[in-house]
């Protein structure tokens, strides 16, 4: 029985392999290029950039665009309340996270669904391949490895599919986070779901913390996946019920930076 995890290099991701692996079922993982999730630190070009973007939609749109502006300045300038403190979360949330163990095998592509990637996966002819993280996989990805595809998302699907974590705290507050994992299609974290989790939420987390504790909890849930796997030689998920179904895609919270703040106010009330 071959498992591979296809991943990104992050400490949340380490995480995810160590573990995997650790526990004898991880055979491989295979790292892209890029990063998970926003940088810790906001520098002056970021700033600068957001300006200009801001100035312009002034011009277009002059009614709302000077609030959108201010707000997207101001959660630059709350960007690392939001997201920072990466060691300190690291440390007390994670373990075995600062460098893949040394006889775990790793395959560095540029692209999950370059042809590199594909044909490296094809010849590894694995029975389950695990995803945490990458670029969203693609058709011919999908129409190339014949194992199941599994991922785990930082979201309550199908009610937060795309970003789960500003958008369910923005929306319902921390009672609406949650990781699910679930079976790769075609849409975007809208498979068929075979397991979920709620995390337990304290007085020191923020938005990146938050994360990882999806990502140790959805990781446990992988370990299922992976035995049930080995016990029954198939995956059988839950169809998602389309009618509850909501994306919040990188544009989406682009056009509506006032969720930030609402949702950081959403989770320090609810811690206190």
């Amino acid at each position: 029985m071959k498992m591979i995890l296809l991943i990104r290099e992050s400490a949340f991701q380490i995480y995810c392999a160590n573990t995997l692996f650790l526990a004898g079922l991880l055979d491989e993982a295979m790292v892209e290029d890029g990063i998970s999730v926003s940088e810790e630190k906001v520098t002056i070009r970021d700033f600068l950039s957001k300006l200009r973007a801001g100035l312009s939609h002034i011009l277009t749109n002059p009614i709302s665009g000077p609030r959108r502006t201010l707000l997207h300045l101001r959660n630059l300038l709350n960007h690392h309340k939001y997201y920072g403190d990466w060691h300190f979360h690291h440390q007390r949330i994670l373990n075995n996270y600062l460098a893949f163990e040394p006889k775990l095998p790793i395959i560095r592509v540029n692209d999950i669904n370059g042809p590199q990637a594909i044909s490296y996966l094809q010849k590894a002819n694995a029975d389950l391949v695990f995803v945490h993280g990458t670029r969203l996989i693609r058709r011919p990805m999908l129409e190339s490895v014949k194992a199941p595809l599994v991922n785990l998302h930082w979201g309550w699907s199908p009610n937060y599919r795309a970003e789960g974590i500003v958008s369910a705290l923005a929306l319902e507050g921390p009672k609406a986070l949650g990781v699910t994992v679930h079976l790769i299609d075609e849409g975007i974290d809208s498979g068929d779901i075979l397991y979920q989790a709620r995390p337990t939420i304290d007085t020191l987390d923020n938005f990146y913390s938050v994360g990882l504790k999806l990502t140790v909890l959805g990781t446990d849930l992988f370990l299922r996946v992976a035995d049930d796997y080995l016990k029954h030689g198939k995956l059988i998920g839950a169809k998602q019920m389309k009618h509850k179904s909501q994306l919040f895609s990188g544009q989406y919270l682009r056009n509506h930076p006032e969720l930030y703040p609402l949702a950081w106010k959403n989770l320090r009330n609810f811690e206190t």
